[in-house]
């Protein structure tokens, strides 16, 4: 499970480290394989400035192990805080019985690129009653919490990890 949760990890940081410089301020238009309502929201979605020096922010704190376990089934060990590095603002990492997971935080400023870069291959939807945007794209639920200069990825690896990525979404302390 470790190294599942390492890969998560790893392919989590690549998608978001590709995206970058294709934020919510960039004046190109989104790809055309993004829904026309994705594009939409993406374009209207609200401009939450970054700091220059981004604080880390405590992951473990959005979900906690009752919430997880709700989801993710039995938890085999306490989740795992990992601290900020780059664009990484923070992240939590779950290993239950029906899959492992993590939530991370990322600048705000990140969504917009992110979620179309994931959209280049596979649909991308928009999810209503999660934060100020959410959307759910290949690779998990991306998040924008209301008034925070960050924004979460939700990601679940494992037989049941797709229909269980937008469950453990809903279960953030937005």
């Amino acid at each position: 499970m470790r190294t599942i949760v390492l890969a998560l990890t790893t392919v989590t940081t690549a998608l978001l480290v590709s995206a970058c410089g294709q934020g919510a301020n960039s004046d190109a238009p989104p790809p055309a394989q993004v829904p026309q309502d994705v594009r939409e929201s993406l374009r209207d979605a609200p401009k939450t400035p970054v700091p220059a020096a981004a604080a880390s922010v405590d992951v473990c704190a959005l979900l906690d192990e009752t919430d997880a376990a709700a989801v993710l089934g039995t938890l085999e060990k306490p989740p795992e805080a990992k601290p900020a590095r780059g664009s990484l603002l923070g992240e939590c990492a779950y290993t239950g019985v029906k899959g492992s997971g993590s939530v991370s935080a990322h600048p705000a400023d990140e969504l917009a690129g992110t979620v179309e870069y994931m959209g280049k291959s596979k649909p991308v939807q928009t999810l209503s009653g999660l934060g100020t945007v959410a959307y759910a794209t290949q690779y998990g639920v991306m998040v924008q919490p209301a008034g925070q200069t960050y924004f979460l990825s939700v990601f679940i690896v494992g037989a049941e990890g797709p229909a269980l990525t937008e469950a453990l979404a809903r279960k953030l302390k937005l």
